[in-house]
């Protein structure tokens, strides 16, 4: 009997989903400070969940629907970001912020993720470039926060 039939390895990636984006919420609010535009994204990105858990089987399918309002919302928060680097003092030495290096991570691994995913759920066989790419986009993403974690420790 393997893992995955005894103990349904989906229902974790769904609360991984859920619990990441509310971490994801709570770092861009403190680095953006959202004021009052936190409220609407919680309320799109629970729409969202509700609408997933509504129509599929949270504990056998992925959450499909959440997953790429998350990604959408995680990239237009980095474009926010760097909108914002762009305007302040900061862009002279952008290699020295650790922040810059996780939006970096998470901007090139959503970029190349919402694609992914959306041709995955036309019918498309494209599940072996998609497992590749995977492991590609969780490099880069990792390694953006590697990055950051290194440079905010010499700082």
């Amino acid at each position: 009997m393997s893992l995955s039939s005894k103990y349904p390895v989906r229902i974790l990636y769904n609360l991984y989903i859920l619990i990441s984006f509310g971490v994801y919420m709570y770092w861009f609010d403190k680095l953006l400070k959202f004021r009052f535009w936190k409220w609407i994204i919680w309320i799109l990105f629970a729409a969202a969940f509700i609408y997933d858990a509504l129509t599929i089987n949270l504990i056998k399918n992925l959450i499909k629907t959440t997953v790429n309002v998350q990604a959408v919302l995680l990239l237009i928060f980095s474009l926010v970001f760097f909108v914002k680097l762009l305007r302040s003092n900061q862009v002279i030495h952008y290699q020295r912020l650790p922040e810059f290096w996780i939006v970096c991570g998470l901007l090139m691994f959503y970029i190349g993720f919402v694609p992914l995913s959306l041709y995955l759920g036309q019918g498309y066989n494209i599940l072996h470039i998609y497992y590749i790419a995977i492991i590609i986009l969780n490099l880069l993403l990792y390694g953006g926060y590697i990055i950051g974690f290194y440079v905010s420790g010499r700082r």
